[in-house]
């Protein structure tokens, strides 16, 4: 156990390092106005790891004040994530406003949904309430995110490098997130050490895949999804079928969204 303490926090370390890494990287690119809710996003995440470090030294690892502290700044740090989900998919959804409307909405309703029901299970007890608000808000994100790329390659969607390989690091993280907290949930103390190891190691590999895309990061390069494995010919044919159908959609979204809003 000991040993595996040690080995994630060297991860801890080698991660804290990486936001910062990626912080640069975002702002070298002149990305944190275009990209606010990200940058807010991981500006938060490597605060929260610097208040951890200063509790823990101060305060102990055991103690109830970091153990507060700590549960609190990562219901923040969740909040912070599920925006950075937000802005990504309307940033993908742009062009249509019918869909982006939908998708905002969806998003909001899962995320107010989720906070009603982690209140109530939580019963006053703050682990249990970050606990079913993060397990919650990362399967909806990571559903969400599925469905948004499924979405996306079917319509052959433009989609930004840089909003793919965000999905897809969002995506990991959440998936991978959700099996660990229902792990952490019935194992408690006895999967702590691994528990957290694996949090640090995923969390560090979706740095790396966004500090990868921000760096190769152009405002002119789009990746259509799936376009790649469809004949230029063929795609070029279909292309504006697909545009046809979607605007049709987002068409009639509008329309739904409009009589809503004469109906309220």
């Amino acid at each position: 156990m000991t040993a595996l303490l040690t080995l994630r926090n060297l991860f801890w370390l080698v991660t804290t390092g990486t936001e910062v890494i990626l912080l640069w990287q975002l702002l070298r690119r002149k990305l944190q106005t275009s990209h606010r809710a990200f940058f807010i996003y991981i500006l938060g995440a490597f605060a929260q790891s610097a208040l951890a470090a200063f509790i823990y030294v101060h305060w102990g690892y055991d103690t109830a004040l970091a153990s507060n502290v700590i549960w609190a700044s990562q219901g923040v740090v969740i909040c912070l994530r599920f925006a950075a989900v937000f802005e990504m998919a309307s940033r993908v959804l742009s062009d249509y406003q019918g869909l982006r409307s939908l998708a905002n909405r969806l998003l909001g309703a899962i995320g107010l949904c989720t906070l009603v029901y982690s209140l109530v299970v939580a019963k006053k007890h703050l682990l249990v309430l970050v606990l079913s608000l993060d397990r919650g808000l990362e399967l909806a994100m990571a559903a969400f995110i599925v469905f948004l790329l499924l979405f996306a390659r079917n319509y052959m969607l433009p989609v930004r490098a840089l909003d793919r390989a965000l999905a897809i690091g969002f995506a990991l993280y959440s998936c991978v997130y959700v099996v660990n907290d229902s792990m952490f949930e019935n194992l408690r103390n006895s999967y702590l050490g691994f528990w957290g190891y694996l949090d640090v190691l995923t969390f560090l590999a979706s740095l790396l895949i966004w500090i990868a895309a921000v760096r190769t990061h152009s405002e002119e390069a789009v990746a259509i999804s799936g376009a790649t494995k469809i004949p230029r010919n063929v795609y070029s044919s279909i292309s504006p079928e697909l545009n046809m159908r979607l605007k049709h959609l987002n068409k009639q979204l509008l329309q739904l969204l409009r009589a809503e809003k004469q109906n309220s």
